[in-house]
């Protein structure tokens, strides 16, 4: 992966600037002979198949920060087919992350990210329709509001300057951010 740089800019004209630093990406297939019903012939058959893509992301400004998105496909469940097929339907797309200067949400997937994590929408919600938004002059056209909940009462208190609210571009990652005090954070193109 070359070098991506996201800079954004708020309305004082103050600059943040954030790194792609790690991409990792994995995908794994397994194979099952399987004999259908009333035949003495197998066949193979693709019976688990998933995907897995871990990005990293620093801030290179003095404050340091940043954070990850992993997002992941599970394997196909088996069927409950006589041939023991798979249901490709039951493969569904996951996507889960941290921001550090992100107020954070209590109820994500896990404890790791309790008090700082993204909550994603799940499954089919990931398919869309997207909202539209256009920041600095370029059309982002599947972007996801990630809005934080309330943090639970484990978590430490954060200031005002902590983002509230992300714009997820599926394609192009983060393209707004606005913080608890309202103050907005636009990517530079």
């Amino acid at each position: 992966m070359g070098t991506v740089v996201w800079q954004f800019e708020n309305a004082r004209g103050q600059q943040r600037t954030y790194e792609l630093y790690q991409r990792l990406e994995k995908q794994q297939m397994e194979e099952r002979t399987v004999v259908p019903v009333g035949s003495f012939i197998g066949k193979s058959d693709l019976i688990k198949y998933y995907d897995d893509v871990l990005v990293r992301v620093r801030r290179t400004d003095s404050l340091g920060g940043g954070g990850e998105f992993h997002m992941y496909r599970g394997p196909a469940l088996l069927a409950s087919y006589p041939s023991q097929g798979t249901n490709p339907g039951t493969s569904q797309l996951y996507v889960e992350g941290t921001w550090t200067e992100f107020i954070g949400s209590t109820d994500p997937q896990s404890d790791y990210n309790r008090c700082r994590g993204i909550k994603f929408p799940m499954g089919d919600a990931l398919a869309g329709p997207f909202q539209q938004l256009t920041v600095k002059g370029l059309t982002y056209p599947e972007v996801v509001e990630l809005v934080a909940t309330n943090r639970g009462p484990d978590c430490a208190p954060v200031p005002a300057s902590y983002m509230r609210v992300l714009y997820y571009d599926r394609h192009a990652g983060i393209v707004r951010m606005v913080s608890d005090s309202g103050e907005v954070w636009d990517r530079l193109p």
